[in-house]
């Protein structure tokens, strides 16, 4: 339940990202890894308290984030998706080749457990009341978020980008805005990974995790803020529960997409979608037109 409450910060940008904005992203366990070293690096050779390190990492992530989302932006579809891939292999390059400063492939441990204004959250059962309170606030501000002029110029550009531009909405700016807080939210995800594991390395922030990351958003329906926890924690614990080996948790990652795609395209949101399949119908007259004094008035009965 702790590792899910991680990654479904993660989640809940890619859905924010992916499922309003409409932008598919296979780089964002980059700024995962953006996070997590950061963290592991700051933390263990200078000190640097875990607040302050998570800060830092967040504010890579955004720098990073407009140094890829300004020439990135400009594609769309297959085109951007690459590119954001093309950032996450070479952000996992830079952690396996540059030995002197991630330790490539041996990896950074020794992170000390997340302490904030004299609290330490060393003890397991402490970091998961932390993880899942910045993850239900993180929920929260995102879902007011949503419910406002953001989420509404997001699903416009999702639903017909040119239309959007011509109604007088900033495309640049909000995809732009929606991606930034995305990686935010995965510099954040990686920071506290680190400090759940106590130990950072490239493998754990390869393709796989990027596909891992889809899948979770996938599982949510792409607008499901409300699903991000169930989708989590269902595809974090799926694995342990049919005794999945590591060997075969590829197939099944590429298994999972293909099920999702061509069986369940709104994922969890099938379920409450079929719920409302036996609600009453709206009877085909709701809709009058009523004469009052020779002015119209249209009422819903």
């Amino acid at each position: 339940m702790l590792s899910a409450g991680v990654y479904s910060i993660a989640v809940l940008g890619m859905v924010i990202f992916m499922g309003y904005a409409g932008q598919p992203s296979l780089g964002h366990s980059a700024f995962m890894a953006i996070g997590a070293y950061t963290t592991a690096i700051l933390t263990t050779r200078y000190g640097a308290s875990p607040l302050a390190a998570m800060l830092i990492g967040i504010l890579l992530c955004l720098l990073c984030g407009v140094f890829v989302g300004l020439p990135l932006l400009r594609l769309r579809g297959f085109y951007f998706a690459a590119g954001t891939l093309a950032f996450g292999l070479l952000v996992q390059g830079i952690l396996v080749s540059w030995f002197g400063f991630t330790k490539g492939d041996s990896g950074i441990g020794g992170i000390p457990p997340f302490s904030f204004a004299g609290i330490d959250f060393g003890n397991r059962l402490s970091y998961y009341y932390l993880v899942w309170a910045v993850a239900v606030l993180l929920v929260l501000l995102s879902y007011n978020m949503l419910n406002s002029q953001v989420g509404r110029a997001l699903i416009a550009i999702h639903g017909d980008e040119v239309a959007a531009r011509s109604m007088g909405v900033n495309t640049g700016l909000w995809k732009m805005f929606a991606f930034l807080v995305s990686v935010a939210y995965a510099g954040i995800s990686g920071s506290l990974l680190a400090h759940y594991l106590f130990f950072v390395s490239p493998s754990q922030f390869g393709v796989l995790l990027a596909a891992e990351l889809i899948i979770m958003s996938l599982l949510a329906g792409g607008t499901g803020i409300h699903l991000v926890f169930w989708a989590t924690i269902l595809w974090r614990f799926l694995p342990e529960l049919t005794a999945l080996s590591g060997e075969w948790r590829s197939f099944f990652v590429g298994a999972a997409i293909l099920v999702l795609l061509l069986v369940f395209p709104d994922g969890l949101q099938f379920l409450t979608s079929r719920r409302a399949d036996y609600a009453p119908k709206p009877s085909s007259g709701a809709w009058v037109v009523e004469a009052r004094e020779g002015e119209g008035k249209r009422a819903v009965e």
